[in-house]
Protein backbone atom coordinates (compact mmCIF):
# COMPACT_ATOMS: atom_id res chain seq x y z
CA UNK A 1 0.00 0.00 0.00
CA UNK A 2 1.37 3.09 -1.09
CA UNK A 3 2.30 5.87 1.54
CA UNK A 4 1.56 9.47 1.29
CA UNK A 5 3.91 11.77 -0.67
CA UNK A 6 3.49 14.42 -2.87
CA UNK A 7 4.58 15.33 -6.64
CA UNK A 8 6.22 18.35 -8.44
CA UNK A 9 8.54 19.33 -11.16
CA UNK A 10 12.19 19.71 -11.88
CA UNK A 11 13.62 22.39 -14.01
CA UNK A 12 16.80 22.87 -15.22
CA UNK A 13 15.29 25.10 -18.25
CA UNK A 14 18.15 24.20 -20.80
CA UNK A 15 15.68 23.71 -24.57
CA UNK A 16 18.32 20.83 -26.06
CA UNK A 17 20.70 20.05 -28.54
CA UNK A 18 22.28 23.36 -27.13
CA UNK A 19 20.48 25.87 -28.37
CA UNK A 20 20.45 28.17 -26.33
CA UNK A 21 17.27 29.88 -24.50
CA UNK A 22 15.24 32.00 -25.33
CA UNK A 23 12.68 34.61 -23.80
CA UNK A 24 9.77 32.51 -25.20
CA UNK A 25 11.20 29.25 -23.76
CA UNK A 26 11.26 30.85 -20.47
CA UNK A 27 7.39 32.31 -20.94
CA UNK A 28 6.54 28.73 -21.26
CA UNK A 29 8.66 26.69 -18.49
CA UNK A 30 6.88 29.80 -16.44
CA UNK A 31 4.12 28.90 -17.53
CA UNK A 32 4.56 24.65 -16.93
CA UNK A 33 5.02 26.17 -13.14
CA UNK A 34 1.64 28.02 -12.99
CA UNK A 35 0.36 24.40 -14.22
CA UNK A 36 1.74 22.75 -11.43
CA UNK A 37 -0.02 24.85 -9.14
CA UNK A 38 -3.37 24.45 -10.78
CA UNK A 39 -3.40 20.90 -11.80
CA UNK A 40 -2.81 20.87 -7.36
CA UNK A 41 0.66 19.11 -6.90
CA UNK A 42 3.00 20.46 -4.07
CA UNK A 43 6.70 21.95 -5.49
CA UNK A 44 8.58 23.32 -8.23
CA UNK A 45 12.52 22.65 -8.03
CA UNK A 46 15.00 24.11 -9.89
CA UNK A 47 18.46 22.70 -11.00
CA UNK A 48 21.70 24.24 -11.72
CA UNK A 49 25.25 24.30 -13.33
CA UNK A 50 28.01 26.65 -13.80
CA UNK A 51 30.23 27.06 -16.87
CA UNK A 52 28.67 25.05 -19.73
CA UNK A 53 27.74 25.45 -22.80
CA UNK A 54 23.73 24.44 -23.53
CA UNK A 55 21.80 26.74 -21.46
CA UNK A 56 21.35 24.82 -18.74
CA UNK A 57 19.87 27.60 -15.37
CA UNK A 58 22.67 28.89 -13.93
CA UNK A 59 20.90 30.84 -10.92
CA UNK A 60 17.53 29.09 -9.37
CA UNK A 61 16.98 31.75 -7.20
CA UNK A 62 16.04 34.05 -9.35
CA UNK A 63 13.37 32.15 -11.59
CA UNK A 64 12.42 30.67 -8.28
CA UNK A 65 11.46 34.49 -7.49
CA UNK A 66 9.57 34.97 -10.97
CA UNK A 67 7.31 31.50 -10.23
CA UNK A 68 6.74 32.35 -6.85
CA UNK A 69 4.90 35.67 -8.57
CA UNK A 70 2.59 33.53 -10.34
CA UNK A 71 1.49 31.06 -8.19
CA UNK A 72 0.04 31.17 -4.17
CA UNK A 73 0.41 27.70 -2.69
CA UNK A 74 3.19 25.39 -4.12
CA UNK A 75 6.76 25.22 -2.55
CA UNK A 76 9.42 26.47 -4.60
CA UNK A 77 12.67 24.70 -4.17
CA UNK A 78 16.60 24.79 -5.04
CA UNK A 79 17.12 21.37 -6.54
CA UNK A 80 20.41 21.42 -5.40
CA UNK A 81 21.75 24.86 -5.40
CA UNK A 82 26.16 24.24 -4.71
CA UNK A 83 26.67 25.74 -1.70
CA UNK A 84 30.58 25.95 -2.11
CA UNK A 85 31.36 28.17 -4.55
CA UNK A 86 28.97 31.04 -3.18
CA UNK A 87 29.45 33.63 -0.65
CA UNK A 88 27.12 32.41 1.91
CA UNK A 89 25.63 35.99 2.50
CA UNK A 90 24.45 36.42 -0.45
CA UNK A 91 22.60 33.31 -0.51
CA UNK A 92 20.72 34.15 2.71
CA UNK A 93 20.07 37.62 1.30
CA UNK A 94 18.82 36.27 -1.64
CA UNK A 95 16.92 33.38 0.01
CA UNK A 96 15.16 36.00 2.07
CA UNK A 97 13.53 38.02 -0.78
CA UNK A 98 12.74 34.71 -2.60
CA UNK A 99 10.77 34.09 0.58
CA UNK A 100 9.15 37.03 1.52
CA UNK A 101 8.04 36.72 -2.47
CA UNK A 102 6.46 33.56 -2.06
CA UNK A 103 5.03 34.16 1.56
CA UNK A 104 7.16 31.60 3.33
CA UNK A 105 6.95 28.77 0.58
CA UNK A 106 10.99 28.14 0.11
CA UNK A 107 12.85 24.96 0.35
CA UNK A 108 16.73 24.91 0.66
CA UNK A 109 18.59 22.54 -0.89
CA UNK A 110 22.06 22.18 -1.20
CA UNK A 111 24.78 19.90 -2.49
CA UNK A 112 29.07 19.82 -2.56
CA UNK A 113 29.23 19.93 -6.46
CA UNK A 114 31.57 18.02 -8.29
CA UNK A 115 32.31 19.71 -11.73
CA UNK A 116 36.18 20.70 -12.08
CA UNK A 117 35.15 23.47 -14.28
CA UNK A 118 32.45 25.02 -12.28
CA UNK A 119 35.08 25.46 -9.48
CA UNK A 120 37.40 27.03 -11.68
CA UNK A 121 35.13 29.71 -12.37
CA UNK A 122 34.48 30.51 -9.28
CA UNK A 123 38.26 30.38 -8.05
CA UNK A 124 37.16 27.47 -5.38
CA UNK A 125 39.45 24.60 -3.95
CA UNK A 126 37.31 21.62 -5.52
CA UNK A 127 38.97 19.26 -2.90
CA UNK A 128 37.91 21.36 -0.16
CA UNK A 129 33.57 21.34 -1.38
CA UNK A 130 32.65 18.86 1.68
CA UNK A 131 34.69 20.53 4.05
CA UNK A 132 33.06 24.32 2.67
CA UNK A 133 29.63 22.93 2.41
CA UNK A 134 29.30 21.98 6.35
CA UNK A 135 30.59 25.62 7.26
CA UNK A 136 28.68 27.82 5.12
CA UNK A 137 25.43 25.30 5.84
CA UNK A 138 26.26 25.83 9.35
CA UNK A 139 26.62 29.42 8.65
CA UNK A 140 23.34 29.88 6.77
CA UNK A 141 21.12 27.79 9.42
CA UNK A 142 21.92 30.35 12.12
CA UNK A 143 21.76 32.73 9.71
CA UNK A 144 18.28 32.45 8.65
CA UNK A 145 16.90 31.01 11.71
CA UNK A 146 18.37 34.12 13.74
CA UNK A 147 18.83 37.21 11.54
CA UNK A 148 22.47 37.30 12.29
CA UNK A 149 25.87 36.45 11.34
CA UNK A 150 29.28 36.36 12.56
CA UNK A 151 30.91 38.11 9.47
CA UNK A 152 31.43 41.48 11.59
CA UNK A 153 34.63 42.94 12.30
CA UNK A 154 36.61 41.00 14.61
CA UNK A 155 34.00 37.85 14.16
CA UNK A 156 30.72 40.16 15.38
CA UNK A 157 27.48 39.52 14.77
CA UNK A 158 25.88 41.14 11.60
CA UNK A 159 22.45 41.59 10.76
CA UNK A 160 21.11 39.35 7.77
CA UNK A 161 18.31 40.29 6.25
CA UNK A 162 15.82 40.43 4.56
CA UNK A 163 14.28 37.43 6.98
CA UNK A 164 12.41 34.36 5.74
CA UNK A 165 9.17 34.54 7.15
CA UNK A 166 9.71 30.85 7.74
CA UNK A 167 9.88 30.44 12.00
CA UNK A 168 13.36 28.45 11.29
CA UNK A 169 14.34 29.83 8.15
CA UNK A 170 13.26 27.49 5.24
CA UNK A 171 13.80 23.90 5.38
CA UNK A 172 17.33 22.96 4.54
CA UNK A 173 18.13 19.54 2.68
CA UNK A 174 21.24 18.38 1.32
CA UNK A 175 21.49 16.00 -1.78
CA UNK A 176 24.32 13.02 -2.55
CA UNK A 177 24.35 9.38 -2.16
CA UNK A 178 28.57 8.76 -1.12
CA UNK A 179 28.26 7.44 2.33
CA UNK A 180 29.94 11.36 3.54
CA UNK A 181 27.09 12.60 2.08
CA UNK A 182 24.38 10.76 3.61
CA UNK A 183 26.59 11.09 7.19
CA UNK A 184 25.89 14.57 6.56
CA UNK A 185 22.40 14.30 5.57
CA UNK A 186 21.92 13.10 8.91
CA UNK A 187 24.13 15.32 11.19
CA UNK A 188 23.09 18.68 9.67
CA UNK A 189 19.93 18.95 7.16
CA UNK A 190 16.04 19.01 7.51
CA UNK A 191 15.35 16.29 4.97
CA UNK A 192 17.48 14.56 1.56
CA UNK A 193 17.58 15.84 -1.93
CA UNK A 194 17.88 12.01 -3.52
CA UNK A 195 19.20 12.00 -7.46
CA UNK A 196 17.21 9.11 -9.06
CA UNK A 197 17.41 10.39 -12.31
CA UNK A 198 18.49 6.94 -14.28
CA UNK A 199 18.88 3.78 -12.89
CA UNK A 200 16.48 5.33 -10.49
CA UNK A 201 16.52 1.96 -8.30
CA UNK A 202 20.00 2.18 -7.13
CA UNK A 203 18.88 5.09 -5.59
CA UNK A 204 17.58 3.00 -3.02
CA UNK A 205 20.43 1.18 -1.96
CA UNK A 206 21.11 4.59 0.14
CA UNK A 207 18.33 4.82 2.28
CA UNK A 208 20.18 1.55 4.48
CA UNK A 209 23.55 4.27 4.90
CA UNK A 210 21.28 7.41 5.97
CA UNK A 211 18.85 5.07 8.32
CA UNK A 212 21.81 3.89 9.99
CA UNK A 213 23.72 7.38 10.09
CA UNK A 214 20.38 9.23 11.55
CA UNK A 215 20.29 6.62 14.40
CA UNK A 216 23.91 7.07 15.26
CA UNK A 217 22.86 11.48 15.00
CA UNK A 218 20.36 10.80 16.99
CA UNK A 219 17.12 11.32 15.06
CA UNK A 220 14.86 8.90 14.25
CA UNK A 221 14.64 7.61 10.71
CA UNK A 222 11.03 7.66 10.65
CA UNK A 223 9.16 10.44 8.51
CA UNK A 224 12.75 11.67 7.49
CA UNK A 225 11.70 13.99 4.23
CA UNK A 226 12.96 12.29 1.14
CA UNK A 227 12.68 14.15 -2.01
CA UNK A 228 13.80 11.95 -4.81
CA UNK A 229 14.15 13.29 -8.97
CA UNK A 230 13.10 10.87 -10.86
CA UNK A 231 12.79 11.01 -14.88
CA UNK A 232 8.99 10.00 -15.12
CA UNK A 233 6.99 9.82 -18.43
CA UNK A 234 3.12 8.88 -18.43
CA UNK A 235 2.42 6.90 -21.70
CA UNK A 236 -0.40 4.60 -23.00
CA UNK A 237 2.22 3.07 -25.26
CA UNK A 238 5.38 2.85 -22.99
CA UNK A 239 8.15 1.68 -26.06
CA UNK A 240 7.03 3.88 -28.34
CA UNK A 241 7.25 7.19 -26.01
CA UNK A 242 10.62 5.44 -25.01
CA UNK A 243 12.33 5.53 -28.53
CA UNK A 244 10.87 8.43 -29.48
CA UNK A 245 10.85 11.06 -27.29
CA UNK A 246 12.28 10.36 -23.99
CA UNK A 247 15.38 8.11 -24.34
CA UNK A 248 16.98 11.04 -26.78
CA UNK A 249 16.77 13.15 -23.93
CA UNK A 250 18.19 11.07 -21.42
CA UNK A 251 20.97 10.31 -23.52
CA UNK A 252 21.79 13.87 -24.34
CA UNK A 253 21.27 14.53 -20.12
CA UNK A 254 23.56 11.51 -19.66
CA UNK A 255 26.16 12.53 -22.37
CA UNK A 256 26.61 16.58 -20.65
CA UNK A 257 26.68 14.85 -17.29
CA UNK A 258 29.81 12.51 -18.37
CA UNK A 259 31.29 15.38 -20.08
CA UNK A 260 31.22 17.48 -17.14
CA UNK A 261 32.40 15.06 -14.83
CA UNK A 262 35.30 14.42 -16.93
CA UNK A 263 38.49 16.37 -15.52
CA UNK A 264 40.00 18.39 -18.33
CA UNK A 265 43.36 15.82 -18.35
CA UNK A 266 41.13 12.73 -18.56
CA UNK A 267 40.32 11.97 -22.16
CA UNK A 268 36.62 12.90 -23.54
CA UNK A 269 33.74 10.18 -22.99
CA UNK A 270 32.32 8.43 -26.09
CA UNK A 271 28.57 10.07 -27.00
CA UNK A 272 25.91 8.09 -25.39
CA UNK A 273 24.08 6.22 -27.76
CA UNK A 274 20.28 6.43 -26.90
CA UNK A 275 19.57 2.80 -28.42
CA UNK A 276 21.83 1.43 -25.85
CA UNK A 277 19.67 2.97 -22.84
CA UNK A 278 17.15 0.74 -21.10
CA UNK A 279 13.58 2.17 -20.32
CA UNK A 280 13.64 -0.16 -17.26
CA UNK A 281 16.12 2.57 -15.95
CA UNK A 282 13.87 5.36 -15.51
CA UNK A 283 9.95 5.63 -15.12
CA UNK A 284 8.75 5.59 -18.81
CA UNK A 285 5.39 3.24 -18.01
CA UNK A 286 1.67 3.31 -18.03
CA UNK A 287 0.26 4.90 -15.42
CA UNK A 288 -0.61 1.39 -13.44
CA UNK A 289 2.87 0.35 -13.95
CA UNK A 290 4.28 3.60 -12.72
CA UNK A 291 2.52 3.31 -9.54
CA UNK A 292 3.15 -0.27 -8.75
CA UNK A 293 7.14 0.99 -9.56
CA UNK A 294 7.19 3.71 -7.41
CA UNK A 295 5.43 1.64 -4.93
CA UNK A 296 7.52 -0.70 -4.73
CA UNK A 297 10.32 1.62 -4.52
CA UNK A 298 8.78 3.34 -1.40
CA UNK A 299 9.07 0.17 0.13
CA UNK A 300 13.23 0.27 0.29
CA UNK A 301 13.09 4.04 0.12
CA UNK A 302 10.18 5.55 1.93
CA UNK A 303 10.48 9.19 -0.13
CA UNK A 304 8.26 11.68 1.12
CA UNK A 305 8.26 13.90 -1.91
CA UNK A 306 8.44 12.94 -5.48
CA UNK A 307 9.87 15.29 -8.05
CA UNK A 308 10.08 14.52 -11.66
CA UNK A 309 12.05 16.01 -14.76
CA UNK A 310 9.22 17.75 -16.11
CA UNK A 311 10.70 18.98 -19.31
CA UNK A 312 13.77 16.97 -20.57
CA UNK A 313 15.95 18.48 -23.12
CA UNK A 314 14.43 18.59 -26.69
CA UNK A 315 10.60 17.79 -25.29
CA UNK A 316 8.09 20.31 -25.83
CA UNK A 317 6.18 22.25 -23.97
CA UNK A 318 3.11 20.38 -24.79
CA UNK A 319 4.25 16.90 -23.97
CA UNK A 320 5.39 18.54 -20.89
CA UNK A 321 1.96 20.03 -19.59
CA UNK A 322 0.04 16.66 -21.09
CA UNK A 323 2.98 14.50 -18.92
CA UNK A 324 2.42 16.90 -15.90
CA UNK A 325 -1.63 16.40 -16.07
CA UNK A 326 -1.56 12.74 -16.54
CA UNK A 327 0.44 12.39 -13.42
CA UNK A 328 -1.78 14.68 -11.21
CA UNK A 329 -4.94 12.46 -12.78
CA UNK A 330 -3.40 8.86 -12.61
CA UNK A 331 -0.10 8.77 -10.23
CA UNK A 332 -0.51 11.21 -7.53
CA UNK A 333 -3.51 10.15 -6.45
CA UNK A 334 -2.55 6.60 -5.24
CA UNK A 335 -0.20 8.32 -2.86
CA UNK A 336 -2.70 10.87 -1.32
CA UNK A 337 -2.80 11.48 2.46
CA UNK A 338 -1.48 13.87 4.99
CA UNK A 339 0.93 15.74 3.69
CA UNK A 340 4.10 14.56 5.06
CA UNK A 341 6.39 17.68 6.75
CA UNK A 342 9.18 18.95 4.70
CA UNK A 343 11.25 19.53 7.83
CA UNK A 344 12.51 16.79 10.65
CA UNK A 345 13.26 18.06 13.96
CA UNK A 346 17.42 18.61 14.76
Amino acid sequence: MPRPATFGAWMELRPGNRRPPDPAHYAERLEEAALVEQLGLAAVWGSEHHAVEDGHLSQQLPFLAAVAARTSRIRLGTGVLLLPLYRPRDVAEQAGVVDLVAGGRLLLGFGAGYVEREFDAYGVDRSRRGRLLEEKLRWLRRALAEGVAADGPDGGDLPVGPRSPQPGGPPLFLGGTAPAALDRVARLADGWFALGHYRWQKTADGWPVLAEALQRAGRSPDGFPVVVGVHLRVSDDPERTWATELAPAVAYQLDRYNDWSTDRDRPRPEPIEAARLKRSAVLCDTAEGIVAALTELQERLPFTHLCLWSRPSGTSHEAACANLERVAREVAPAFAGPQPPWRAPL
